[in-house]
C-alpha cells in the first residue's frame, strides 16, 4: 500500500511539473505558520519552503508540527520533508501544487519509540495577495499521512489518516 501511495505522489509531482508555465515570476524563500488536523489530531506548525526552481514548477519544503493527540491531548512532534510540484493558474493569482515525502514522528511519552517513520502526501492551493507572487500568501492543503505505528497506551496510530492544513506564508523575494 505504501508503494502505491508513494508512486501516486511521485506521478502527481511529475504531471504538475510537466504542465508548468514558462513565465518567470519573482521568487523567494517562504516562511509559513499553519494549523489544522492531522489524522484527527489538532496541529500547530511552522514551515520553510525553498525558492521555486525549474521555471517555478518545483520546490522543497520542511515542516515542523506540534500535534495534540485527540484521545489524550498529549502533544508529540512531527517533522516532514516534501518535494513540491506545481503551476500558476493563468487566470488568477493562485498556485496549484502537490507534494509528498517522508514523515518523522517523535512521541513525547517515554514508553513509546523514540522516532516513528512514515510518509505523507497532499495537494494544495496558494492564494497570492499581489500579482508579484511574493509577500503574503494564504494556503490550504489536503492529503494523507501514515506511519503504520500504533501508540502503546492509546492503541491508536500516530499521524495515520486524512490531513487538512491551512495558514499563511510570507515569501521573502530573492530574485526576479
Amino acid at each position: 500500500m505504501k508503494k502505491i501511495i508513494l508512486n501516486l505522489v511521485f506521478l502527481l509531482v511529475l504531471v504538475s511539473t510537466a504542465m508548468a508555465q514558462e513565465k518567470d515570476y519573482k521568487n523567494g524563500v517562504g516562511l509559513s505558520l499553519r494549523l489544522g488536523e492531522n489524522a484527527k489530531d489538532f496541529s500547530l506548525g511552522l514551515g520553510i519552503t525553498s525558492p521555486w526552481f525549474w521555471s517555478n514548477s518545483s520546490a522543497i519544503r520542511l515542516n515542523a508540527d506540534l500535534p495534540f493527540r485527540a484521545d489524550t491531548w498529549k502533544p508529540y512532534a512531527s517533522l516532514s520533508l516534501s518535494w513540491l510540484g506545481g503551476t500558476f493558474m493563468k487566470t488568477a493569482d493562485i498556485r496549484l501544487y502537490g507534494g509528498g515525502g517522508p514523515l518523522f514522528i517523535f512521541p513525547i511519552d517515554k514508553s513509546e519509540p523514540t522516532v516513528l517513520i512514515g510518509g505523507q502526501g497532499f495537494f494544495g492551493f496558494e492564494f497570492f495577495v499581489n500579482s508579484e507572487k511574493t509577500g503574503f500568501v494564504y494556503f490550504i492543503e489536503l492529503g494523507g499521512s501514515g506511519t503504520g505505528s500504533v501508540g502503546k497506551k492509546a492503541q491508536r496510530r500516530y499521524a495515520t489518516g486524512f490531513t487538512a492544513m491551512t495558514g499563511f506564508r510570507y515569501t521573502i523575494p530573492v530574485k526576479k
